[in-house]
């Protein structure tokens, strides 16, 4: 599910600034709708900060390779931190403006982890992840586009005698490492940047200024 705003194309932001992602779930992840890790409020916004950003490299890296500049990450990050924005409750409360101003960009996107969740039942396993993302003007605040998406999969391992249970329980266990929903995770950033239409305004901008450092203009 996407939108894009109606004067996307006519004025598509140039430099683009990936904040900081969170996941707003209670754990690392969840198997069968309970947290392996429960935490405290504050341990739980300190944790999303920082656990989500697998999900921002992701996409950061998707975009990096479209029709736009990408602010760094770690400058992104530093300007953040000296000025005390260290989770997503604060940033929520700056204006996109503002943050523009801070990181001299056209557009910011923001992200948050929906779901991240394994299920278990011994001879099957599954895995969920969903991210809901929004790229936002700094000129005016208005939203430019926006997308969720979910990755899912199942693994169903028949058996019949009760150690082909015992085996298939074993590997459908080990499935639910954390690798296998990382991977999920850079799936959903590549289909949600996929989804953003190319900006062709930005991609003449860029073949005229190197055809001008080439001399060819």
């Amino acid at each position: 599910m996407s939108s894009v705003a109606a004067d996307y194309q006519q004025a598509p932001p140039k430099k683009i600034a990936v904040l900081p992602f969170t996941d707003l779930g209670q754990g690392k992840f969840m198997v069968d709708k309970l947290s392996l890790f429960p935490r405290s409020d504050h341990e739980r916004a300190r944790w999303g900060w920082s656990h989500a950003s697998h999900l921002r490299r992701a996409v950061a890296g998707d975009v990096a390779t479209r029709e736009f500049t990408l602010t760094p990450l770690l400058a992104i990050d530093a300007v953040l931190s000296e000025r005390g924005v260290t989770d997503f409750e604060k940033l929520s409360a700056m204006s996109p403006m503002e943050i523009g101003r801070w990181l001299h960009a056209d557009a910011l996107v923001y992200g948050e982890v929906v779901d991240y969740e394994a299920y278990y039942g011994f001879l099957f396993d599954a895995w969920r992840v969903t991210a809901r993302i929004r790229m936002v003007s700094t000129l005016d605040g208005h939203e430019l586009f926006s997308c969720t998406d979910t990755r899912y999969s199942t693994n169903v391992t028949p058996a019949i005698d009760p150690i082909d249970i015992v085996i298939s329980s074993a590997l459908n266990l080990f499935d639910l490492r954390d690798i296998t929903l990382a991977r999920a995770e850079n799936e959903v950033g590549r289909e949600i940047v996929l989804r953003l239409p190319v900006a062709e305004r930005n991609v003449s901008d860029f073949k005229t200024e190197a055809l001008y450092q080439e001399g060819s203009l």
